[in-house]
């Protein structure tokens, strides 16, 4: 690498690590990607998104991807 290259790459590293310490200073410990109560406070549309997610998370790969064997299971067994 040349020098041109080299301060390049330090700038760019150098910003991004500004721009994280900057984004968790305003936002705090919202940022923990397992931090997820502040979901559950602002809007009751981002607690059924949640919830959606979470239902497409712990379940396995198939096609088609929009089929919830999870939901099917727990709609069977009521």
């Amino acid at each position: 690498m040349n020098k041109k290259n080299i301060n390049n790459f330090i700038v760019l590293l150098v910003g991004l690590c500004l721009g994280f310490l900057y984004t968790t200073y305003l936002l705090g410990d919202q940022i923990l990607p397992f931090n997820s109560e502040w979901l559950f406070t602002l809007n009751r549309e981002l607690t059924q998104s949640y919830l959606g997610w979470l239902f497409f998370r712990f379940d396995y790969w198939h096609w088609p991807l929009t089929l919830l064997i999870i939901l099917y299971i727990l709609l069977k067994l009521q």
